[in-house]
């Protein structure tokens, strides 16, 4: 997996640091399983790391798709969902979904998009544990659609 992007440049996920050189993972519970958050927008990061952290949970997250893949890498079994955005630097988000599916085929993902949510509905159609929400969303939306992947988070 680390063969595809890793050519590419990490960039600083917040003023913590990036990804490489700072524990990923926060929160309070450690035998919770690990939430990865891929997303560019700082603002954004923040609001769903805030909403897992504030239920227990731990969360990774990167900012572009590379960072993304070490994180897959390294966490691997330890993932409990992904709520990947479109939009990165270094790509389109729902490229992720293929390397997480060789290694977790059973993990929930969410791909978070501003564009037409119908397009990647189709797209991923055929995958009974990838759900699409449009942006902007709030916390029940998001936690009503991770419900519809896992009970956990119902």
């Amino acid at each position: 997996m680390r063969g595809k992007l890793q050519n590419n440049e990490m960039t600083q996920l917040t003023q913590e640091g990036s990804a490489t050189d700072r524990p990923p993972v926060v929160g309070s519970t450690p035998a919770a399983a690990t939430v990865l958050v891929v997303e560019d927008e700082i603002v954004v990061s923040f609001f769903i790391r805030m909403l897992f952290e504030e239920r227990g949970l731990q969360v990774a997250v990167a900012s572009t798709a590379a960072e993304a893949l070490q994180l897959i890498e390294s966490l691997g079994s330890t993932l409990g969902a992904a709520i990947i955005d479109i939009g990165l630097p270094d790509g389109s988000g729902d490229r992720l979904v293929a390397p997480i599916r060789a290694v977790l085929p059973e993990l929930p993902i969410v791909i978070a998009t501003g564009f037409s949510q119908s397009e990647y509905d189709r797209r991923f159609q055929h995958d009974a544990r990838v759900r699409v929400i449009g942006k902007p969303f709030d916390a029940p939306q998001l936690w009503s659609v991770l419900g519809t992947l896992d009970d956990q988070f119902a």
